[in-house]
């Protein structure tokens, strides 16, 4: 095991925590120092992937407490390393009844945009009604904590996340939408973007829709 631990790379060690888990690893002082020291140098290697610690600590149930810190450590410092943005930005989910998806999304959209972002960011989930999500920090593990309440409940009407917006007067130069885009109650997208632009009198609005099944 010394040695399978020594040959993985960051990322390697990364994939397999379930298995190394079910070894018995994390059970032996010496052993689980290694891995350790592995996640450390997944904090700056380049390539690796910290959603992937996020999955890696769900699916396999870590329960050591140090390995389950490494593993978010690595998640936070891979959302720091993303490219700056520099526009005002809204990211907006719809979290109605078949939504759960979107909000798993939602979460790491906003973890990665608010570690990159030099502006304002605001992240609103929406059925009927919308609301804003405010995390105490910048890291993945933060949004997660921000998102723990969120539930996929409710009819549909992404339009009133943008809707929110106008009437908070929350200036934003670029919008994503996260949805099936199966919109069955107004305010409707189109509409809501329309006022929006009007209301700040913006000639253009950059928006991207991220559309799950």
């Amino acid at each position: 095991l010394t040695a399978l631990v020594n040959a993985m790379s960051p990322q390697e060690a990364l994939n397999n925590v379930g298995s190394l888990k079910s070894r018995g690893v994390f059970d032996n002082p010496d052993l689980k120092a290694l891995v350790l020291a592995k996640l450390k140098k997944a904090e700056s290697a380049k390539g690796v992937s910290g959603l992937k610690a996020k999955v890696a600590k769900k699916v396999s149930k870590v329960e050591d407490v140090e390995i389950q810190e490494g593993l978010d450590k690595v998640a936070d410092a891979s959302v720091k390393k993303k490219a700056s943005i520099k526009r005002p930005t809204g990211i907006i989910i719809d979290k109605s009844f078949s939504m759960k998806a979107a909000i798993e999304v939602g979460k790491n959209l906003a973890a990665i945009v608010s570690g990159a972002t030099e502006a304002d960011l605001y992240v609103i989930t929406t059925d009927l009604m919308a609301k804003e999500i405010k995390a105490t920090g910048k890291t993945l593990t933060a949004w997660e904590k921000a998102f723990k309440p969120v539930k996929a409940a409710g009819s549909t009407s992404v339009g009133a996340g943008v809707d929110f917006l106008k009437r908070k007067k929350y200036y934003v130069e670029q919008i994503v939408l996260i949805t099936d885009q199966g919109e069955n109650n107004a305010p409707f997208i189109g509409d809501a973007i329309s006022d929006y632009k009007k209301t700040f009198t913006l000639d253009e609005l950059g928006v991207v829709v991220i559309k799950l099944p």
